[in-house]
């Protein structure tokens, strides 16, 4: 493992408390895979916006891509993760879904885009939602006024399959986190919501009620220089942060904002083209083995790195949503997924993991990876030595900041994930 290098903290980026963050990764193997692929992950240069390999072109997408490029400053993440969000709610709310071996998946996405206050956050979902008013009005969950449990149960019985935008993200996640509060039993309906398993609740308005096969998309908007007073670390390592994709929309260098004194966004043609887009839909979609080896594939290229299996296998999922919706947008009319869907999927997919890595930040990874540089050197010393593994007791006599057996544990585990892909 090359020595991490020193990296200046960005405003945004979490603070990293070290005992919190061990204790997640001593407890959570789903953690310790996301440690070994963000490691592997964290390099690449955002100079310049990297989402154009993700834009089919002469798309509806593209369209609006090209409207945003150039006629305002806002980061292009903000308007392609919207309408992904949209086009995904769609689908759900027609109940189109991609069948795999006889396995139905339904083509929900979460997404948590963080950008600068002023970035057009509001304004982009605003003028996306105008051009396609007729798509909103019949998939929006109004669920962003919700202050209870309760209501968010209510609502969720009159619109179960659609999208969700809700803005101030973070403080929503930090306000579900607490055991005491209103919203206390969110975090249980997001983990059945995103299983799609059935939610009940007896609740004074309706009595009992009961909501099978749940799905929504849900976009979630915040400022991502507020992000880490209500996110940390190692809440950001949790199964239940995993769910979620994060997008950091960082400002273009190439669109200052002096040359862009007045936003004119024109969307009055993006309706009719929504129009003829669905017109191609199918009532369901097929995948196939070839099409998933392609994913593969592009995957690999991309990434140019190779990461745990249950991660590399949590991202799978997601690409089989992804190329279903990258199959819509093309306008394909056939119903079975093909490689090309896959590649596009990858490459969407491939800024989601670079943004978890540098949202978590370097200087944490760092900071974690320091510890398990010294374990490591320990590991191979001991082999070479005492031709035996490292023990527990090893790393606690050995590595100052490894304190207990669990910890120790844990870095064990995440050496011996990490030596896999050497």
């Amino acid at each position: 493992m090359a020595r991490p290098k020193k990296i200046e903290k960005k405003s945004f980026q979490l603070e990293f408390d070290f005992k919190n963050s061990l204790k997640v990764i001593e407890t959570s193997e789903e953690a310790r895979d996301l440690i070994i692929a963000m490691i592997a992950a964290k390099n690449r240069d955002r100079s310049q916006w990297r989402g154009v390999i993700a834009i089919p072109p002469t798309s509806l997408l593209d369209s609006i891509i090209s409207q945003f490029r150039l006629k305002t400053n806002i980061p292009l993440e903000i308007p392609f993760f919207t309408f992904f969000s949209i086009l995904s709610g769609y689908l759900l709310n027609k109940n189109i879904n991609l069948i795999l071996d006889d396995m139905l998946i339904k083509p929900d996405v979460w997404t948590v885009v963080l950008a600068s206050s002023g970035a057009g956050k509001t304004y982009t979902e605003k003028k996306i939602s105008n051009g396609l008013n007729e798509v909103m009005k019949d998939i929006e969950f109004r669920g962003t006024g919700c202050v209870s449990s309760a209501t968010f149960v209510d609502r969720l019985s009159e619109k179960p399959h659609g999208l969700w935008i809700r803005d101030e993200f973070a403080q929503f996640l930090k306000q579900i986190e607490n055991p005491n509060g209103p919203l206390s039993d969110m975090k249980d309906y997001l983990l059945r919501l995103h299983d799609n398993s059935t939610i009940s609740r007896e609740t004074k308005k309706n009595g009992n009620i009961e909501i099978e096969d749940p799905a929504l998309s849900i976009l979630g908007l915040t400022v991502f220089e507020t992000f880490k007073c209500y996110v940390t670390t190692e809440s950001m390592l949790d199964g239940f942060a995993q769910r979620f994709s994060y997008v950091i929309a960082e400002a273009d260098p190439t669109r200052h904002f002096l040359n862009y004194p007045l936003w004119q966004i024109d969307n009055k043609s993006w309706q009719l083209r929504w129009d003829n887009l669905v017109k191609k839909i199918q009532p369901a979609y097929y995948g196939n083995k070839d099409s998933i080896t392609a994913f593969s594939t592009s995957f690999q290229t991309l990434y140019n790195q190779q990461i745990p299996e249950s991660f590399y296998r949590r991202i799978m999922w997601k690409a089989h949503k992804y190329a279903m919706l990258y199959h819509v947008l093309k306008e394909d009319i056939s119903s079975e997924l093909k490689a090309e869907d896959y590649g596009w999927a990858a490459r969407a997919l491939s800024l989601h993991i670079d943004d978890a890595a540098f949202l978590i930040g370097d200087h944490n990874i760092s900071a974690i990876e320091r510890i398990i540089q010294s374990a490591e050197k320990l590991y191979d010393k001991i082999a070479v030595t005492k031709h035996r593994e490292a023990t527990a007791r090893d790393l606690i006599s050995g590595v100052n900041a490894i304190k207990n057996a669990g910890q120790a544990n844990a870095i064990l585990s995440i050496i011996k994930g990490a030596k896999k892909f050497q």
